[in-house]
């Protein structure tokens, strides 16, 4: 679906918005732009409100959004939650392949591997300008590879760089790949203890943080 289509498409649709997601997604929107504005004032401060820079307001929406929906059962209203999250890790398994399936999906993969390395090379490339560092696509390739072949053992999306969750690691202020470390540690525990409290969570609060991580990085360019 083109630009054009989706935008007719939205336009037609504009009698069937459901104003209580509209309303929560502008309200996290809200919340992040201000905490980002009280942590750019008081990080150059000296008063012991500096100690704000340190708070994540992606987290704070998160927690919002999940005491909201909870308190107010927001489901009920139609908004859009995240739903069952599974508490289990997979279990690795050898991909079952065969003639026909690898017939049936070699075109595809091919096309998805070529774009999804040129987008991932241009955000590396991006990045890379900007914080004055030398990005190597043979590593990009390399690292995409490995990442691929041991996520197609857990069934696992095709992993590739994307610049929305680029821009919101950037804008956290993450410097070096531990973040990555991190955050598979930090998903792990979410998923294994903490899957239940993310049911709640509105989809739409997630949304309003990848559109402004999206709005920040496009005004950098």
């Amino acid at each position: 679906m083109d630009a054009w289509t989706k935008l007719s498409f939205l336009l037609y649709n504009l009698k069937s918005i459901h104003w209580l997601t509209v309303e929560i997604g502008v309200l996290s929107m809200l919340i992040i732009i201000i905490l980002q504005f009280i942590q750019r004032r008081v990080s150059s401060s000296k008063s012991k409100l500096k100690y704000l820079r340190f708070v994540p307001e992606t987290l704070v929406v998160v927690i919002f959004g999940i005491c909201l929906s909870r308190s107010l059962n927001l489901q009920v209203h139609d908004v859009a939650i995240l739903g069952h999250v599974s508490n289990k890790l997979p279990y690795p398994n050898v991909p079952k392949l065969t003639e026909k399936s690898f017939e049936k999906y070699l075109r595809t993969s091919v096309i998805l591997s070529v774009v999804g390395f040129v987008e991932s090379l241009i955000i590396a490339k991006r990045f890379a300008t900007k914080y004055h560092k030398i990005s190597s696509s043979n590593r990009e390739l390399v690292a995409l590879g490995i990442a691929n072949v041991v996520s197609s053992f857990f069934q696992s999306y095709p992993t590739f760089g994307c610049l929305s969750r680029s821009s919101m690691v950037d804008k956290m202020g993450a410097k070096t790949p531990l973040h990555g470390v991190v955050t598979v540690v930090i998903v792990i525990i979410t998923i294994l203890f903490l899957g239940r409290e993310f049911e709640h969570l509105p989809v739409v609060v997630m949304s309003s943080i990848i559109i402004l991580a999206g709005l920040s990085d496009f005004s950098d360019v």
